[in-house]
C-alpha cells in the first residue's frame, strides 16, 4: 500500500493537504489544474454552501471527481488567498481515498481574492 507516495504497511493512512506557494494567481491555478488532472472538458464549479453559494468559484471535471476553486481563509495567514484542488477517489477521505491541496498565492490578500471573485459569474 502507498501512504502518500511512500510504500509502507499502514491502516487508514491520510496524507493531509498538500500546500505549494506561487507568485501569481495564474501559476497557482495552472498548478491546481494539473494536480487535479483536469483536461479540456471542464465545467464550472458552483459553490453549494457559504457566503458565495450559487456562485462559480472554479472548474471541475464533468463528474465532479476532480477540480479546483479559489478560496480565502482569514484564520490562516500562511494560506490566506489560495486555490484549493481535489481528486476524489473511491473510498473515504479519511482513509486516504482522496487527494487535495492548496496552491497558495504568496502575498495574496482578501482584496485580491474579492477582485478575482468579481469576475466569476453567479448562477
Amino acid at each position: 500500500m502507498l501512504a502518500c507516495e511512500t510504500p509502507v504497511l499502514v491502516h487508514n493512512a491520510s496524507c493531509g493537504e498538500v500546500k505549494d506557494n506561487f507568485g501569481s494567481v495564474n501559476s497557482a491555478r495552472n498548478s491546481a489544474r494539473k494536480s487535479a488532472g483536469l483536461g479540456d472538458d471542464v465545467v464550472p464549479f458552483v459553490q453549494e454552501i457559504g457566503p458565495h453559494k450559487r456562485r462559480v468559484t472554479g472548474m471541475q471535471s464533468p463528474d465532479g471527481m476532480r477540480g479546483w476553486r479559489i478560496d480565502y481563509d482569514p484564520k490562516d495567514p500562511e494560506k490566506a488567498f489560495y486555490i484549493n484542488w481535489w481528486v476524489r477517489g473511491s473510498g473515504k477521505r479519511s482513509a486516504g481515498g482522496w487527494r487535495a491541496g492548496a496552491s497558495v498565492i504568496t502575498g495574496g490578500t482578501e482584496d485580491d481574492y474579492l477582485a478575482l471573485l468579481s469576475h466569476f459569474p453567479h448562477t
